[in-house]
């Protein structure tokens, strides 16, 4: 090995030598002479040669040499090749006969015009002499030495050996690097003999000299005798002696489109003064720019950006020997907008991977900058969505770009994160990072938050910056609807941020804007002379539509420039949502939710997007007439309905006060509600005959003055032979809640993958479905073939079958309904009852609540009832009981195992899922907290391991429906999505598909929603269904009208008992 003498830059590579009192010794590196690859896989000993010097290489660390080695010992299994004794023995031979001891004198010198290592001769006191070395290119503190698998080494003192591949790499020409090898094993007293020889181009050796790193009685040479039983650290070094160039490109910059941009890399450094060469390249331009680098080969070439978006510029120095690692910088070219924007809301997560629920590190200080400045010229105020994380910097930031910061808190349900965010908040206001402070974003909608809590929060704040002199306003952001409803939040801010979204109300671009005026005006009126200011408001460009809200570049561009244009006329301050796209937020909202922004995630401008910046406006309202057009869902493509059921069902939302025909029948007014939503049926055949004039259906509204608004058809053949076994069908349960008006009740069946309406089960309302799916269990005890929706018979039965008292056994054999049993086999009522009824789940203000008993996967026990009880099927008695307690029971299932018991109840505005022992439910159970206020059905997913629950949500006590995910190991919500009224759920027989019903207090998703949970517990929305069921009377707070009682799923393949 070689012996640096240098006193400044060194670098250590270890070996450990075990002294034994007898018996074999393990030992580490050993050096190699030339490999034969085709004898490895034959010869034992060129075998073990090679496994040994893979574990050196792969051992090899990437920074500052070699910090740890392979031992190899008796026994050990190496790379799957058992080591014995006698093969160590073989493989010292091997060692002892390619000893290189004899050969300490020798040293290596790299040669600048051959570009090689070569070797020369040196004297005792370590200087170079004989042949080759009178001018030696390295100086005497620069001695390296390599052993044979040297490959592709560097001598800088950041790259010393990188563990690279040994079979691509042994025949390269490189640097050397400082190995220790052992050449044999010892016993104590016995001559260890040390070598370093190797090569790096024709394996020509080179070693130098050894000194001991530890234990001052091992004696400094090419060998030394073991005194006594121990370790022995043996410590070789080698110098920094040339190190590659450093690349710099420059900063990041705006430019404008047609400018010619100088760049310059002669800030690019050599730390051994060196002369550089410079090779930029531009690795990412806008999708149709032509422009390209001129000069690239100098260090300041030229590039002319000929379009707005981002330049992507990277830089390589080299000098001589070494290439530098790139340098980027980014070019955002934008034209110069004559119209700027007062605000933009700002989010820095738009490539797709990143998400702001997966913690700080993800988005560097450089990079939050540069995505910053790309928007900067566009706008004169950003707002954020958060402080902690990888957000703290974005006030400081925003600031040195010039712009207004509106910096925000992020307040979610966890109060260590809620703290944090408002302490950070805090901090920066403190600092001048921020000009105005938002605490908390959308929290009452979400229903994170109560009413009080959140104002609590606007406090403290408030009072700590006032302590420290800070006099910005504080305020939160919330749906100005929602603001509507909390005076006390609009009496505790500085000045109201509220927002604004036509397209989640599912209303007609037409009249968009329109109606954002009529709601901005009316929480003007509200409060209380406090300026108000859109803090959000935007529409998609891609995505699904939502009522007569319909996603699409030209829909994007047309609202954001009829927006603008209101705002401009109504002097109203504003933060248009948003600047850039942002991929992770489909996740939660659907596929429309990654198409938000004014610019695309590569920083191109959306089509249409230019007109605002070129101080373009226009009339807003101008096409809208004084009524919606009706939202028919389920009269669009397609155009075309096969069905075997005589009932099809029309679902629409008009203008409250409009009159609608069905075939030039008007369905009553008072089946209108007070919001424009219906849901009517009409008849397509009588006693299996199809009814030749319903076939073609036209829906017709006309307006409160009686005038035309629009006509939609939809054709729809009944035929009796048309089967639906291989259909994926959803059975909904529609029930009657309000007593003033009339309403649909009972089933509806939708095709799942053709995205149609099969038809209706007028009062014939879903129970369960067998276990092979091929049969449909109905309230009045009918029993429905799945293929053809016909009846096959009806159950014995004594009265009819209620929805939280009934269950189906695994096997399929048998039946329970309140007291009774019934044999499928046979249909026969048996004698036997059960010890008391299993109806379960408990009601609050008539809300119709969707659980019901469970029984174990090995149909020995029932758990039923509101007070949790045990029934054993053999005995026919109650084996346990937990209790009333003082929440309401809404659902029970049972793990997979049969060892817990799964129930979901709320209470005090809040729900949760126990999870008790299923052997005594008497014990405490596990509580998974965190859901909304009328919690629902519990389902599991997939292997059992997962499942779903769903809750409706309670805009009284501001928490909102919903459906989570959880873990039934961890006892951990996994992941959640927001929907009214989702107390329902469904899950498609042993997959991680699940429907759950939703609604909502506004327009928008008023029917049902099916989504897919990922293997990693995400909830990803898939379809929506329009219904017209399924409100909140916004006064009570009570769901008056969730008429949705029960859903089911029939797959499309039957399942096997």
């Amino acid at each position: 090995m070689g012996l640096s003498r240098s006193p400044q830059h060194f670098e250590y590579v270890k070996i450990i030598v075990i002294v034994l009192r007898s018996g074999m010794f393990s030992y580490k590196g050993l050096r190699m002479g030339r490999l034969d690859l085709a004898r490895a896989e034959t010869d034992r000993r060129v075998r073990l040669l090679a496994l040994m010097l893979v574990s050196i290489v792969l051992a090899a660390g990437p920074v500052r040499g070699i910090t740890d080695t392979i031992e190899l010992t008796p026994g050990l299994n190496l790379v799957g090749s058992p080591v014995d004794s006698s093969e160590i023995e073989d493989l010292a031979a091997l060692v002892r006969f390619w000893n290189l001891a004899d050969r300490v004198d020798l040293i290596a010198r790299y040669n600048r015009e051959t570009q090689r290592f070569e070797s020369c001769a040196f004297d005792s006191a370590g200087e170079p002499a004989g042949d080759g070395c009178a001018a030696p290119v390295l100086s005497g503190e620069g001695w390296l030495v390599a052993t044979r698998n040297a490959a592709t080494i560097s001598t800088d003192a950041s790259h010393t050996c990188p563990p690279l591949s040994l079979f691509t790499g042994l025949n390269l020409v490189s640097l050397p690097c400082a190995l220790s090898d052992l050449s044999a094993h010892t016993l104590l007293d016995r001559l260890a003999v040390l070598t370093g020889g190797g090569s790096v181009r024709g394996f020509d050796p080179v070693t130098g000299r050894w000194k001991s790193a530890a234990r001052g009685d091992v004696s400094a040479g090419s060998d030394f005798r073991l005194e006594r039983t121990g370790a022995y650290l043996i410590g070789t070094n080698t110098p920094a002696l040339l190190t590659p160039p450093i690349a710099d490109a420059g900063e990041t910059r705006s430019v404008l489109p047609g400018q010619t941009i100088i760049l310059d890399g002669r800030a690019s450094t050599d730390p051994d003064g060196d002369p550089l060469s410079y090779a930029w390249s531009l690795e990412q331009k806008p999708v149709g720019s032509t422009s390209l680098l001129s000069g690239a080969d100098t260090s300041m070439p030229t590039l002319v950006p000929d379009i707005d978006g981002s330049y992507r510029v990277q830089l390589k120095v080299t000098d001589g020997i070494f290439e530098s690692l790139p340098d980027e910088l980014l070019l955002s070219a934008f034209s110069l907008p004559v119209f700027r924007l007062p605000g933009l809301n700002f989010s820095p997560y738009i490539i797709s991977g990143e998400d702001p629920n997966r913690g700080a590190g993800q988005i560097p200080e450089e990079i939050l900058r540069e995505r910053m400045t790309g928007i900067a010229p566009f706008t004169s105020s950003v707002r954020t969505f958060g402080c902690t994380g990888d957000l703290r910097p974005s006030g400081r930031l925003g600031h040195d770009l010039g712009l207004r910061v509106v910096a925000s808190a992020w307040l979610d349900r966890d109060d260590a994160t809620n703290q944090a965010e408002v302490d950070c908040l805090v901090e920066e206001s403190i600092a001048g990072n921020a000009d105005i402070a938002i605490v908390g974003s959308e929290v009452l909608l979400r229903g994170d938050l109560s009413e009080v809590e959140l104002i609590e929060f606007i406090t403290q704040v408030r009072q700590r910056l006032r302590t420290a002199g800070v006099q910005i306003p504080v305020t939160t952001a919330e749906i100005g609807g929602v603001l509507l409803q909390n005076q006390a939040v609009l009496d505790a801010v500085d000045v109201v941020y509220a927002n604004f979204y036509p397209y989640w109300e599912g209303q007609d671009l037409n009249c968009s804007v329109s109606l954002l005026d009529q709601a901005y005006q009316e929480l003007t009126a509200a409060a209380g002379g406090k300026e108000v200011v859109v803090s959000e408001t935007g529409w998609p460009s891609c995505g699904r539509a939502i009522g007569s809200a319909v996603p699409s570049p030209e829909n994007a561009a047309r609202y954001f420039l009829e927006f603008v244009s209101w705002a401009r006329e109504k002097d109203a301050d504003f933060f248009y949502f948003e600047a850039i796209d942002e991929p992770w937020k489909a996740h939660f909202e659907g596929p429309q939710g990654a198409c938000w922004g004014i610019w695309n995630g590569d920083g191109s401008l959306k089509t249409g997007m230019q007109q605002v910046f070129d101080n373009d406006t226009v009339e807003y309202g101008a096409e809208c007439s004084a009524f919606d057009e009706p939202v028919l869902d389920f009269a669009s493509e397609p155009f075309t309905v096969n069905t075997n059921l005589p009932t099809y069902l029309i679902a629409s939302h008009v203008e409250p006060g409009s009159t609608v025909l069905v075939n030039n029948v008007a369905i009553p007014e008072d089946a209108i509600d007070d919001d424009g939503n219906f849901a009517a049926t009409i008849s397509v055949a009588l006693n299996g005959i199809a009814l030749p004039s319903e076939t073609l259906i036209e829906l017709r509204v006309l307006g409160p003055s009686g005038e035309a608004v629009t006509t939609a058809v939809k054709t729809v053949n009944y035929d009796p032979g048309y089967s639906t076994a291989g259909s994926r069908l959803l059975y909904v349960d529609i029930v009657n809640v309000d007593e003033d008006r009339p309403v649909l009740s009972g089933t509806l069946v939708i095709d799942l993958d053709k995205d149609v309406v099969l038809g209706f089960l007028t009062d014939q309302h879903v129970r369960d479905i067998s276990v092979d799916a091929s049969e449909l269990y109905l309230g009045n005890r009918t029993v429905l073939d799945t293929s053809s929706n016909r009846t096959v018979r009806v159950l014995p039965f004594s009265t009819d079958i209620a929805a939280n008292a009934f269950l189906v056994s695994p096997d399929g054999s048998r039946l329970y309904s309140g007291w009774e049993i019934v044999d499928l086999e046979s249909n026969e009522l048996l004698p036997e009852r059960l010890p008391r009824s299993i109806a379960t789940g408990s009601s609050w203000a008539g809300a119709p609540i969707p659980g019901g008993p469970a029984i174990s996967p090995d149909g020995q026990t029932i758990f039923c009832c509101n007070d949790l009880a045990a029934i054993d099927l053999q005995t026919l008695e109650v084996i346990d009981l937990r209790g009333m307690t003082n929440s309401f029971l809404s659902d029970i299932t049972v793990s997979n195992d049969g060892l817990s018991v799964l129930t979901s109840e709320y209470a005090f505005s809040s729900g949760r899922v126990n999870v008790y022992d299923a052997s005594d439910l008497s014990q405490p159970p596990t509580r998974i907290s965190g859901l909304g206020d009328f919690s629902g059905r519990i389902r599991k997913l997939g292997d059992g391991r997962r499942a779903v629950v769903g809750y409706a949500g309670n805009p009284a006590s501001v928490t909102n429906g919903g459906v989570s995910v959880f873990d039934l190991q961890s006892k951990k919500i996994l992941d959640s999505l927001s929907i009214p009224l989702a107390d329902n759920v469904a899950v498609e027989g042993d997959t991680d598909v699940y429907a759950a019903s939703g609604g909502n207090a506004l327009v928008d998703r008023i029917g049902i929603e099916v989504a897919v949970v990922t293997p990693t517990g995400e909830l990803i929305p898939s379809h929506t269904f329009f219904l017209g069921v399924n409100r909140f009377d916004q006064t009570t707070g009570k769901p008056k009208s969730d008429r949705i009682r029960r859903i089911l799923f029939k797959p499309a393949v039957p399942r096997a008992q």
